[in-house]
């Protein structure tokens, strides 16, 4: 979404498939936000290893880690939620909202 639409800022939560896209990354032209899960079984080292590559230095782009979680740590349901870490991605996109979107 935030490399292919004109949308006024996007957030993502783990990054399942991201590796497939990440060449597009210098089409992001508005501000993104990323939530990434350390311990995520979908989502490999490798992988978050290429994102951070790719994506720390982006001047749009935010990346949030969270090492000792796993994918669903955010869930509003099940067990995988993580209330400490989903209390703290949840805030820190809430203030991204308000400070992006208009």
């Amino acid at each position: 979404t935030a490399a292919r639409t004109d949308i006024d800022a996007s957030v993502g939560y783990y990054g399942v498939g991201l590796d497939n896209i990440l060449h597009e990354n210098h089409a992001i032209a508005r501000p993104l936000m990323l939530h990434i899960a350390g311990a995520d079984h979908f989502v490999s080292e490798e992988v978050q290893r290429k994102v951070h590559e790719t994506l720390d230095d982006h001047p749009r782009v935010t990346l949030h880690d969270y090492p000792d979680e796993d994918h669903g740590f955010a869930a509003e349901m099940g067990q995988r939620r993580s209330e400490e870490a989903a209390r703290l991605a949840d805030s820190r996109t809430e203030r991204f909202f308000a400070e992006h979107i208009g």
